[in-house]
């Protein structure tokens, strides 16, 4: 179900991206990382997870509409 979800959000962001875009914004996809909780065992803790997001937004362009960014600012 999770891989059936997540093909009909990558559909639907790239129907957004072509077919209503607005000059000057930016239409992307931003995984967040699979961040340490309670739940998870994992080496990425919420503040690099945010921070890799605030560089990953600061450096994002319109031409990057459409596109699929993770939180460390690899697509």
């Amino acid at each position: 179900k999770y891989r059936a979800n997540k093909v009909a959000l990558n559909s639907v962001l790239l129907d957004v991206a072509q077919y209503m875009a607005v000059p000057g914004a930016c239409c992307f996809n931003l995984l967040p990382g699979w961040v340490l909780t309670d739940w998870t065992r994992v080496d990425i803790d919420v503040a690099e997870s945010v921070s890799g997001i605030r560089a990953t937004l600061a450096g994002l362009r319109a031409t990057d509409t459409g596109r699929f960014f993770n939180y460390s600012n690899c697509y």
